[in-house]
């Protein structure tokens, strides 16, 4: 995927493209790291109907070749799972990924209750019937990784940990992500999702007040604002996701590779 490189990589994807089974997709310019996932995803889908899935895979050389086809091999034995490879935080680990890893960890387990090893992987092998979905999922940037956990979480798909290397060649100096305003993008994610639970909290207490004062039964207050509550946290979960859309999920051991 030549997400908007530039002329003066072309010679880079002009060698690739001499590779027998590799196909270059490319951006006129660079909308972000989700958009790019969206349209490798989207080619997959349209051109390989019997893949059971996607693996994705980030082109600054953190990924060993062999972790590569472990997913893949994993994910044609799970069609109906998200499988995350789980990068080995040892020394020499630049500060910013240790950091931003441990961080969103924390507080994705605290909005969502999801407990993940490594929540910022870019080594991952995504379902097709998942795949499919997410290309409804609005987010551009590097945040549309953590919208795929969350959608996972709101459509119960299981998801899988594996572990594997972890490569950094010059302190990762060749990724492009921004520590500021991509990790705002981040939180602002489990923001939203944050607010929601908080926004369904004030209505099953109001609903309950209000209840109870005009029929002075407690049983009848609760269900009134558990319902009510409940109804809001299902439409306004679905709608943060995105609109809900099932298709069949066709098991092959066909995969595809995103480079970015």
């Amino acid at each position: 995927m030549n997400d908007g490189s530039g002329p003066e990589f072309d010679i880079w994807f002009d060698s690739l493209r001499s590779i027998p089974k590799v196909h270059i997709l490319e951006h006129a310019m660079n909308p972000g790291k989700g958009a790019a996932l969206k349209t490798a995803i989207n080619y997959a889908l349209c051109n390989l109907p019997t893949a059971c899935g996607v693996v994705t895979a980030d082109a600054d050389g953190q990924h060993d070749p062999e972790d590569i086809l472990a997913i893949a091999s994993l994910l044609a034995l799970n069609p109906e799972s998200l499988i995350l490879g789980v990068r080995r935080f040892q020394s020499g680990i630049p500060l910013r990924s240790l950091l931003g890893n441990n961080i969103t960890r924390a507080v994705l387990r605290a909005v969502l209750g999801q407990k993940l090893a490594d929540s910022q992987t870019g080594l991952r092998g995504i379902p097709r019937r998942l795949a499919t979905q997410l290309l409804r999922v609005p987010s551009g940037g590097y945040e549309f990784e953590l919208d795929m956990l969350i959608t996972c979480k709101h459509q119960s798909y299981p998801i899988l940990e594996t572990p594997i290397q972890a490569l950094y060649f010059n302190g990762n100096r060749s990724s492009h992500f921004n520590p500021v305003l991509d990790s705002m993008r981040i939180y602002f994610v489990l923001l939203r999702f944050g607010m929601v639970a908080i926004v369904t909290a004030i209505i099953d207490n109001l609903i309950f007040l209000v209840s109870f004062r005009a029929t002075h039964t407690l049983w009848e207050s609760q269900i009134a604002g558990r319902l009510l509550a409940m109804i809001f946290n299902y439409l306004a979960a679905r709608r943060a996701v995105f609109s809900l859309t099932r298709v069949t999920p066709v098991r092959h051991p066909n995969m595809f590779f995103w480079l970015h």
